[in-house]
C-alpha cells in the first residue's frame, strides 16, 4: 500500500508475517514480524475474540526473538522475546 507520505508492505517469509512501514513525512521505518505459529494461536480464539493466552504460550514455545524496530532520525526502539529470565 502506497499514500502521498507512507508505505506498507506486508508479506510472508520463512515462517513470518512480516511488516515494513516507511513514514517519509517523519523519517521513520517500523518492522514488524511475528512468527506464523503465534498468529495462528492469535486466531484461534472464537471468531470475534482474539486468543492472547494461546498466543503467548506459542511465543514461550518459539523461543527468542526480535519483534518490532522502530527506527527514527535520532534512535530506535526494538521489541524482543529474551530467552533468559531476569529477577527484579
Amino acid at each position: 500500500v502506497e499514500e502521498d507520505d507512507e508505505k506498507v508492505r506486508v508479506w510472508k517469509e520463512a515462517g513470518y508475517l512480516k511488516v515494513h512501514v516507511i513514514k517519509a513525512d517523519r523519517n521513520e521505518e517500523v518492522d514488524v514480524q511475528v512468527p506464523l505459529m503465534v498468529v495462528d494461536a492469535l486466531l484461534s480464539g472464537d471468531s470475534d475474540e482474539l486468543d492472547i493466552e494461546a498466543a503467548i504460550r506459542a511465543l514461550v514455545e518459539q523461543g527468542s526473538g526480535e519483534l518490532v524496530t522502530v527506527s527514527g532520525e535520532d534512535e530506535t526502539v526494538r521489541v524482543w522475546i529474551d530467552d533468559i529470565a531476569e529477577a527484579d
